[in-house]
């Protein structure tokens, strides 16, 4: 079986056009990564300036736990302020305690000076 020319130019056209076909198909994937890559490349910078705002915003928050010291020294604090409360509560009184005692004297001279008269 022997092929002639035109049959030669024939098949050299048809596995011509298949390479260009596959050349094509194979091209036009690339080109469909390569934009998808940059898409994704671009959403990642977006998410990249989200993080570093997130990341500022987040700074100024306290990392550490309260420990059982933290928590000691405040109950002392809280027990230390209620003794002077109280302290503060018994010295109203007393004050209270005088001034009533001092109403009552002068309460007292007060009615006495209108019985002298």
């Amino acid at each position: 079986m022997s092929l002639t020319f035109e049959q030669w130019c024939m098949l050299a056209m048809t596995v011509t056009t298949f390479l260009m076909l596959c050349w094509n198909v194979w091209w036009s994937k690339r080109m469909e990564k390569r934009a998808s890559i940059m898409k994704h490349s671009e959403r990642l910078e977006e998410h990249g300036v989200r993080i570093i705002k997130l990341e500022a915003a987040v700074g100024n928050i306290p990392t550490r736990v309260a420990s059982h010291q933290d928590v000691d020294v405040v109950h002392k604090r809280v027990t230390e302020v209620k003794a002077d409360v109280k302290g503060m509560m018994r010295d109203v009184g007393e004050l209270m305690g005088s001034v009533n005692g001092m109403r009552k004297t002068l309460s007292a001279i007060n009615e006495a000076l209108l019985k002298k008269e």
